[in-house]
């Protein structure tokens, strides 16, 4: 096979596997969306997710330097999980 062979087949394994990301994705969702809604959810803490978030990508920054600023969010219903 020829470079620009080997090329497109690369290219092509790439967009599969993206495909494959996509469809896991999807299916999450719709497991999650199947989930039964609370009456009563709960109080969620927005500040604390968006740094539980922030907590979760520092592995993928790596040595870069990232400033994160966060102005006061509110407290809000939903589901805690």
């Amino acid at each position: 096979m020829d470079v620009r062979g080997r090329e497109q087949l690369t290219t092509a394994m790439e967009v599969a596997e993206k495909m494959g990301h996509l469809l896991d994705d999807l299916f999450a969702f719709s497991r999650a969306s199947a989930v039964e809604i609370k009456a009563n959810p709960d109080m969620v803490n927005m500040e604390e997710i968006a740094k539980h978030a922030f907590e979760e990508l520092k592995p993928s920054i790596g040595n870069r330097i990232i400033q994160l600023e966060m102005k006061q969010l509110p407290s809000c219903h939903g589901d805690s999980s």
